[in-house]
């Protein structure tokens, strides 16, 4: 290899390895922000706080319940909720007393009709055609006992009727064939044809009706998106008053009218009524009675599957008030908690607390519910804990490849390097001899 070319190669090679040691620069300087970025997320694994799950010991507390028996005057269930010194006199304190009281208030569910079926019972009384005498007319009948269709005139002569168009006529149809007993004697008065009497006819040649007692019951399915129910309704019993001496006599989920002397002891009537004075029906799902209205109970029997249906109901809830007294406590020497309470005299407290003395009664009350409240915290902060731990893992196990991968290339780029410096000093020893033999030659 000439002196120029060997140049050129070193020159090439020099370039090289100055290009390769600047990658692994660039891989250093990746890998220590990827260590910086596991760094971090180690710092923020450390930072999170495991959760721990509620004691139910810690949800006990004392409670102080005023006496309230038939020879007390506190009437309710006061309980101390607070006590505070007040430093005005010895021994006496401002008391804070907790009562509950249950309360009803008118709310609302809301059906959709799925299917209704109805069935007609009962039956018709048509008002009989009868002679001047009172003698009742009865229809003839044909030896098949379809009955000839006539009544009487005002003159006693028979009209007869060619069909069910009513159209009358004296003579006697020919395609209705009357037997011997049945013509000659009228009117007749046997057995085979006293189910065929003549009725009386309107104006319009239509029966007049004498009682209609048919009635309908109605099957009636209705959902929501969490339950289903199947209510009556039965046009011939919706009374709801048929008990001994008018006393209330339902079946459950039959649908009654309200009855305007006895409505408001319907359990929820009045609230209900308040919120929706159009309520007319009621029936009784359990023990809650639900009220309706005609629009209501319409678009039930009509099959309306698009409408929706929303009976009032009432419902029952405790409210809790507060009444703030000065008053003394004792203590029990045997059991160090407070015996007894003695309120002061004042006009603004209430009658049945003023200037009275109360035993009271101690017990250890579990807050069921706030302890639920606190595991169901728990249990949602054990998900978030071990989610974001989960998550942290995740990314660092993503950073370890990406250091790996990393490592790997900075191997390869060393491998490389290490190749070069050795060609580099073999071109330079090319070099020196190509120069020395010049040199020498010419010296």
């Amino acid at each position: 290899m000439g002196m120029a070319a060997s140049q050129a190669r070193f020159l090439g090679l020099t370039a090289r390895k100055s290009n390769v040691e600047y990658q692994g620069q660039q891989v250093n300087q990746q890998r220590t922000t990827l260590s910086n970025e596991s760094a971090n997320l180690y710092n923020e694994m450390m930072e999170l706080t495991v959760p721990t799950p509620p004691s139910s010991s810690d949800y006990y507390k004392t409670t102080y319940t005023l006496d309230n028996s038939s020879d007390s005057y506190a009437q309710e269930d006061y309980t101390i909720a607070n006590v505070q010194k007040t430093y005005a006199a010895e021994g006496e304190y401002l008391i804070t007393l907790s009562s509950k009281t249950s309360q009803a208030a008118a709310t609302t569910i809301s059906y959709k009709v799925q299917n209704t079926t109805s069935s007609e019972y009962g039956e018709i009384v048509y008002q009989q055609k009868a002679l001047d005498d009172g003698t009742l007319v009865y229809q003839e009948v044909n030896e098949n006992q379809e009955p000839l269709y006539h009544e009487i005139d005002d003159e006693g002569n028979k009209l007869y009727y060619t069909d069910e168009s009513k159209t009358a006529t004296q003579t006697e149809p020919t395609d209705y064939p009357v037997t011997t007993t049945q013509a000659n004697d009228y009117p007749v008065e046997t057995t085979n044809v006293t189910d065929y009497p003549v009725y009386a006819l309107d104006e319009n040649g239509n029966k007049i009706v004498e009682s209609d007692t048919r009635h309908t019951k109605y099957e009636i399915s209705l959902s929501n998106s969490t339950s289903n129910t199947k209510l009556v309704y039965d046009t011939g019993a919706n009374d709801a008053y048929t008990g001994e001496n008018g006393s209330l006599n339902i079946n459950d989920n039959q649908i009654y009218l309200l009855d305007d002397e006895n409505k408001a002891d319907l359990m929820g009537y009045n609230e209900c009524a308040q919120e929706n004075p159009d309520i007319k029906y009621f029936y009784k799902d359990g023990e809650t009675y639900r009220f309706l209205t005609e629009d209501e109970l319409q678009t039930m029997i009509t099959g309306d599957t698009t409408t929706s249906i929303n009976p009032d109901y009432s419902y029952t809830y405790s409210k809790e008030t507060s009444t703030q007294v000065k008053g003394y406590l004792e203590t029990s020497s045997s059991t160090d908690r407070y015996s007894t309470i003695t309120i002061q005299s004042d006009e603004s407290y209430p009658e049945n607390l003023s200037g009275k003395t109360f035993s009271l009664s101690c017990s250890q009350v579990y807050d069921e519910a706030a302890y639920n409240d606190a595991y169901n915290d728990y249990e949602y902060e054990k998900t978030q804990y071990e989610k974001t731990l989960s998550d942290l893992n995740a990314k660092t196990e993503i950073l370890q490849e990406q250091d790996q991968r990393l490592e790997l290339k900075l191997k390869q780029l060393d491998t490389e390097e290490n190749a070069l410096k050795t060609e580099m000093e073999s071109v330079q020893t090319v070099l020196k001899d190509n120069v020395e033999s010049t040199f020498k030659t010419f010296a």
